[in-house]
């Protein structure tokens, strides 16, 4: 999570039991989002090809409405970006 935006420095402050831990500046590896983003775009949305942005906007946010109900899969994306933290399902 980058920790730097007005957005984020609010929600830690909010909720001071989250620990943010700095990663180098580009390692895509060590981030889980990059994985969900691949996981998406070159899977699941691979041939996908919208006529317009609203037709992709809407395949986009029903995909992932669709991982947020899979937490065994976001939590693989965690695993494999070999980040110390305990995942609670």
């Amino acid at each position: 999570m980058h920790d730097r935006s007005k957005a984020v420095r609010a929600y830690l402050t909010e909720h001071p039991s989250m620990e943010t831990v700095p990663f180098p500046g580009d390692t895509p590896e060590a981030t889980p989002d990059e994985e969900e983003c691949g996981y998406t775009k070159h899977g699941r949305l691979a041939n996908f090809a919208p006529e317009h942005t609203d037709e992709l906007r809407c395949a986009l946010v029903a995909e992932l409405e669709r991982l947020h109900r899979c937490p065994e899969v976001l939590a693989a994306f965690i695993r494999n970006a070999c980040i110390p933290i305990r995942l609670r399902l």
